[in-house]
């Protein structure tokens, strides 16, 4: 008889301590939770990462665009779909980026964009965290990105005389 009063003093304990959990500490979790939810785009832009949480840096393939030795601007071969530059921007492949908040790639005096490494980590780094804008050409048109994201060449002509789509 004593064992099944002690039994039944820790069941009701535990069930205290439960109610108690549940009633102060379970709605605290969940606002924490509903918080960090609510704040991990901004987490994401802050480190440099797209809302997958892969580095933006990787979230595109982009290669220096030179003349006579000189870098002009940045190409992107190829993007991650979702990544953070495709989400943010509306990069395509073939897009080459001539200005990153009107600071034109490869220019002397601007050691932020002068060269290939400097001019990545802008984009990659500066310009995604501070959401700037990007002077992009897309299929012979200058667009401004974001803003422009949607923004398709018309078909280019061909010797011909017939359109093709552009690429």
């Amino acid at each position: 008889m004593r064992n099944m009063f002690g039994l039944a003093g820790i069941l009701v304990t535990v069930g205290v301590v439960a109610w108690i959990l549940n009633s102060a500490y379970l709605p605290h979790t969940q606002a924490v939770i509903t918080a960090q939810k609510s704040m991990q785009p901004t987490i994401n832009r802050i480190a440099s990462q797209g809302d997958d949480g892969v580095p933006v840096a990787k979230s595109a393939v982009l290669v220096p665009i030179e003349t006579n030795g000189k870098l002009r601007g940045l190409s992107v071969q190829s993007i991650v779909q979702g990544g953070g530059l495709q989400t943010v921007y509306g990069l395509m492949p073939g897009d080459v980026i001539r200005r990153i908040n009107g600071f034109v790639i490869g220019e002397s005096g601007n050691a932020s964009v002068e060269d290939e490494s400097s001019a990545k980590d802008f984009l990659c780094v500066d310009a995604y965290r501070g959401h700037w804008p990007l002077t992009v050409d897309r299929g012979g048109t200058e667009i401004s990105l974001p803003t422009q994201r949607s923004f398709s060449p018309p078909p280019a002509a061909n010797n011909s005389g017939k359109t093709t789509p552009a690429q």
